[in-house]
C-alpha cells in the first residue's frame, strides 16, 4: 500500500531484502550487497545498512560498473 502524501512510495509490491553490514569494513559491505543484487528477483528492493564510511563512495562506484 502506498501513501499518496508520502514523498517516497512505501514498498508494497516488491520483495524487500536487507543486507546488514554494520561493523564490517570494506570490501565486505560491497561484496555482500553485490551478491544480494545478483540473487534478487526482478524489481526487488535491496536495502544496505552499513557503518563503514567508505561504503558511501564504494556502492555508487560499484553500481556504475
Amino acid at each position: 500500500m502506498t501513501d499518496p502524501k508520502s514523498p517516497t512510495p512505501l514498498v508494497a509490491d516488491h520483495a524487500l531484502q536487507v543486507v546488514d553490514a554494520r561493523g564490517l569494513k570494506c570490501p565486505e559491505p560491497v561484496m555482500m550487497f553485490r551478491n544480494s543484487l545478483r540473487n534478487a528477483p526482478d524489481h526487488a528492493v535491496v536495502r544496505l545498512i552499513a557503518t563503514d564510511p567508505s561504503t558511501l563512495r564504494d556502492i555508487p562506484t560499484m553500481c556504475r560498473f
